[in-house]
């Protein structure tokens, strides 16, 4: 996202290109990008980073409404601590580094998954990051992190059991749509 601020620059409209109301993108292979030129996996990390600035710039360009990255999935906790630590100061640096960009290119940022798990300066991190962008209303950038679809599942049932025990949800009434409002997702459009 250097240079110029992205919403000074537009694509050509002529071109028929449909954009996506959300466009969603897995961040996986950074590791391996690393191993097959040699380099250690943070490299692949550092890289991934990059392309990310540069996909956030592109859709800002071409007013694609959501961006949904997943960069840290629950199941990661596998890798090594070393790894891990390297790939949550690297969301410190980015926060730290695009923020005040993200901003004044009136981007949203939501960080989706779990905070179970996390230290408590990486949630104070994200809660600001999210805070500061809340009334934006560019692109979404949702940042799926600590995050995974089973886990996802699991905390919606929770809260929709919560939610009966407290007698303000019949069971009766769990349905597609009350578990799509109880999702981390919910009120985001279905990423292509």
């Amino acid at each position: 996202m250097a240079g110029e601020p992205a919403t000074s620059l537009k694509p050509d409209t002529g071109s028929g290109l449909r954009i996506p109301l959300h466009l969603g993108v897995i961040m996986d292979g950074n590791g391996r990008w690393a191993k097959m030129r040699g380099k250690r996996r943070t490299e692949g990390h550092v890289e991934g980073v990059k392309t990310l600035r540069n996909l956030v710039e592109l859709c800002i360009n071409y007013g694609v409404g959501t961006l949904t990255v997943f960069s840290f999935s629950s199941e990661n906790w596998t890798r090594p601590p070393d790894e891990i630590s390297f790939i949550f100061n690297l969301l410190r640096r980015f926060v730290a580094s695009d923020l005040q960009r993200l901003i004044r290119n009136n981007v949203r940022v939501r960080i989706i998954g779990t905070r179970r798990g996390l230290e408590p300066s990486l949630v104070r991190l994200i809660d600001d990051a999210e805070a500061k962008t809340a009334h934006n209303t560019g692109l979404n950038l949702v940042v799926a992190f600590n995050y995974g679809s089973k886990a996802e599942i699991a905390e919606a049932a929770r809260h929709l059991a919560r939610e009966v025990a407290a007698g303000r949800l019949s069971p009766e009434a769990i349905d597609e749509a009350a578990i799509g409002n109880a999702l981390f997702t919910a009120g985001l459009p279905i990423p292509i």
